[in-house]
């Protein structure tokens, strides 16, 4: 197993998981407002896999998995939620 997963398993996931639901998402909107990370992980893996693209509406999405309006209100964190793989963002 890769060292960056076990640690994430073993250390973030517990640690982030036991925090209060508000300072946890602010948390997450601080990492995600980070775009030399999500830049860095982009390039390492990416999330577009031809099996699962798909259309909407006429449109085509990398995959059907989508993140519901309110998560990110401003837009500040756009490009990072798109290199975490989802489909479309609304």
């Amino acid at each position: 197993m890769a060292l960056g997963p076990d640690i994430y398993r073993r250390l973030l996931r517990p640690l982030l998981f036991g925090l209060p639901p508000e300072t946890a998402q602010k948390a997450a909107e601080l990492a995600l407002k980070r775009p030399l990370i999500w830049r860095l992980l982009a390039a390492a893996s990416p999330a577009d896999d031809p099996r699962l693209r798909t259309e909407l509406c006429g449109r085509p999405l990398s995959n059907a998995v989508g993140l519901a309006a309110g998560c990110d209100k401003n837009c500040e964190m756009l490009p990072a939620l798109k290199t975490l793989g989802f489909g479309y963002l609304t």
